[in-house]
């Protein structure tokens, strides 16, 4: 992210994103910011011909963020953590979000993967987050998904369908 400030003032934070829009990790910045009620400019950039200002941003790599190499064969050690996040929730009616009442970190950082979750269980047919199994944890998903500040910044599954395709043809070639 480039620029300072935020909020009033007439100040304006600068979010730069590869022009897919699937990245988790800027999900969680947008959602973050939506949060916040903090004002910003979303720019997407195209990694292929790297803008002065993504440059500017990263002088030392001249680089953008690669997203690392995920595949089904981690659905095993992630079915189990889900399970320790679900202990986390408590009873549903106690607790919405992980923090209580309101979205919080831990919402933010696992929500902005929700649409890999479900891209994994369409591409690979791999379910971690199963109603049966852990129910706290998928009603917990459908509230984080419904809120105002995630659903607007909340990638397509499609589109991550498809960019999963794209990377796995690139690795397999």
């Amino acid at each position: 992210m480039a620029g300072g400030g935020g909020g009033g003032g007439g100040h304006e934070l600068t979010l730069l994103a590869a022009r897919r829009q699937v990245s988790p990790f800027v999900m969680r910045v947008r959602v973050a910011l939506n949060l916040k009620g903090l004002r910003y400019a979303y720019v997407l950039e195209d990694l292929a011909a790297k803008s002065d200002l993504l440059l500017a941003s990263n002088p030392v790599h001249k680089t953008a963020e690669a997203a690392a190499d995920e595949r089904a064969t981690a659905a095993a050690p992630a079915g189990a953590l889900l399970e320790q996040l679900e202990g986390l929730l408590g009873e549903e009616e106690e607790r919405g979000f992980f923090g209580g009442d309101a979205i919080g970190y831990l919402d933010v950082v696992l929500g902005s993967f929700l649409s890999w979750i479900e891209a994994l269980q369409e591409v690979a047919g791999v379910a971690l987050l199963d109603a049966t199994r852990t129910p706290r944890l998928a009603a917990w998903a459908e509230r984080f998904a419904g809120s105002d500040a995630v659903r607007s910044v909340t990638p397509e599954v499609g589109w991550v369908v498809a960019y999963a395709e794209m990377l796995r043809e690139r690795w397999d070639a």
